[in-house]
């Protein structure tokens, strides 16, 4: 009788567990339901936001023409001047790597001529 009563609890035990895992299954489900639907939401608002902006860009554009075309050409030309500062500080920034290898091509070092070695030298 025992072993019947143990095979009893154990399938209690393993229909519990069937269920729990049939609860788990519809609470994940039911989750990833929300979360796409609450997706789907915040891209069509999102899209809503980027059309009310263009349009009324677009707007803003046809009432004041030389407005808009004074902000492109100024915007053009900070853009510009940006990109050339970069462009020069890049180049610059490659002389001094090609200073500082052939001095090291020469000397062997950098530090190795530093002013401590140069002032032990005089000694």
């Amino acid at each position: 009788m025992e072993s019947t009563c143990d095979e009893l609890t154990a399938r209690e035990k393993v229909q519990l567990l069937a269920k729990s895992v049939d609860r788990a299954k519809a609470a994940v489900s039911d989750t990833i339901e929300d979360g796409k639907m609450a997706a789907e939401r915040l891209l069509k608002r999102g899209r809503y936001a980027v059309e009310d902006s263009v349009e009324e860009r677009v707007h803003q554009i046809r009432r004041k023409p030389l407005k808009a075309v004074a902000v492109a050409f100024t915007s053009g030309l900070v853009v510009g001047f940006l990109v050339s500062c970069l462009r020069k500080r890049s180049q610059l920034e490659t002389e001094a790597r090609t200073a500082r290898t052939q001095y090291r091509g020469v000397t062997g070092d950098c530090n190795s001529h530093s002013w401590a070695n140069k002032a032990k030298e005089r000694q």
